[in-house]
């Protein structure tokens, strides 16, 4: 089964999406760029869903 990472901060999309994904493929859902890079360090991934404008913001904090 695909292994997806949904990369999402806001709860009530992240839940939607979820929900809508996992009934078909293997979903981790992470709110933090950070969770992101160990998630990935640990297990293999097919899929990366992230809302960029989110990510950018998050990179420039940095």
């Amino acid at each position: 089964m695909m292994h997806i990472l949904l990369i999402e901060k806001d709860i009530a999309l992240g839940e939607a999406l979820l929900i809508g994904l996992q009934h078909h493929y293997n979903v981790e859902w992470v709110r933090r760029l950070g969770d992101a890079s160990t998630f990935m360090d640990a297990q293999q991934t097919d899929l990366v869903l992230l809302d960029l404008k989110d990510i950018v913001s998050q990179l420039l904090r940095l």
